[in-house]
């Protein structure tokens, strides 16, 4: 007997997603939900963190029962003063050094308490390394996925398609491409 998909509750005025994993009979396996805590919009429903939590049982910080919202605030900031974006700070939380991060704190902790642990943590090499490999794993594959979509723009307009989707940075050179199509046909 086949098992049962997971079945994915997200409820966005809370920012909680559950998920719920089913044996094959159909009764539950476990459920698990995963809240927003202190963590931003920007990162909490970024596209990447969001499928890592639905995708199975979340590791990382993000899944981390230490975790709290004095916590994420504090991890969220110091890892944009590291010049992380919203994607790669929503990456960076599902990592093995973000889990050992979350090892760093206890519940109930001051927020000096959390900033000298998260500063603590930060203070050794392996992690601020890790965190560079991220980021440049992030704009490499940023830069891979823009050349993608600027290649495909160019095929479009040079066959005088209309693109279906435009991506900001593409926006002006839709507009001029098909500006002068317009001029073109009068």
């Amino acid at each position: 007997m086949k098992s049962k998909k997971p079945k994915v509750c997200v409820e966005k005025e809370t920012g909680t997603v559950t998920m719920t994993k089913f044996n094959p009979d159909g009764s539950v396996m476990y459920r698990n939900a995963v809240k927003q805590g202190g963590l931003s919009r920007g990162v909490w429903w970024n596209s990447s963190l969001q499928r890592y939590i639905t995708d199975g049982h979340p590791f990382g910080y993000v899944g981390h029962s230490r975790r709290t919202r004095l916590s994420d605030v504090v991890v969220e900031s110091g890892l944009r003063e590291q010049g992380l974006s919203d994607e790669g700070i929503a990456v960076w939380l599902t990592s093995t050094s973000g889990r050992h991060l979350g090892d760093c704190f206890e519940k109930g902790m001051t927020k000096q308490e959390v900033e000298e642990a998260f500063r603590g943590f930060f203070g050794t090499r392996d992690a601020i390394n890790d965190l560079k490999e991220w980021d440049d794993l992030l704009r490499t594959s940023e830069k891979v996925t823009n050349a993608r979509q600027d290649a495909a723009l160019e095929a479009k307009l040079a066959k005088g398609e209309r693109p279906t989707v435009v991506a900001p940075r593409h926006i002006g050179k839709t507009l001029s491409a098909l500006s002068a199509r317009v001029e073109e046909s009068k």
